[in-house]
């Protein structure tokens, strides 16, 4: 049991040393891309300015949801999973910075206890995903105690945690 706590510690300062130093040398602002907490839904050009982000045949975005968006890209044959970073999807589930990461300047690191506020449980969590084999929340190595951000980044694409040691197909969101 003080083994599989010290590899947890472990993972989780490696991951906030690693997005401690991704935040201080690598700024959004420098790839064009302006954080903009105060986006509208859907208002692309809001941090992207005038970057060509969708495919120019693409319907006006700007004022719609997620559910808009789910209108025409169904799964799984044009599914946005994989494709849409996550902060774009809470911002059009109508999510806000704050909502998260707290008022004033939105970088304040967010835990796995926030993520499950609106998520659910651990175990509930792991439920949604029992068909599929490994359930990717419920890890033969540390149940579904792992921190959501370990493979769900909202930032940056998202990736598969497990796929460090193992080679799973998993389409993270």
């Amino acid at each position: 049991m003080k083994k599989r706590r010290a590899v947890k510690n472990f993972i989780r300062f490696s991951w906030l040393a690693a997005f401690t130093a991704l935040v201080l040398f690598c700024p959004l602002s420098s790839s064009g891309v302006s954080n903009n907490p105060e986006a509208d839904a859907g208002d692309c050009r809001a941090c992207h300015g005038q970057d060509q982000v969708l495919p120019a045949d693409h319907q006006e975005t700007k004022g719609q949801s997620l559910s808009d968006c789910r209108n025409c890209h169904k799964e799984p044959e044009s599914s946005l999973k994989g494709k849409m970073s996550l902060s774009h999807t809470h911002n059009l589930a109508g999510v806000a910075c704050a909502d998260c990461h707290g008022p004033g300047e939105p970088s304040a690191s967010v835990f796995k206890d926030q993520c499950l506020t609106c998520h659910g449980s651990g175990p509930e969590v792991a439920q949604l995903t029992a068909e599929q084999k490994p359930n990717p929340h419920d890890s033969h190595h540390y149940g579904p105690d792992l921190d959501c951000d370990l493979c769900h980044h909202l930032h940056q694409k998202s990736e598969n945690f497990c796929n460090q040691c193992h080679e799973f197909n998993f389409v993270v969101p």
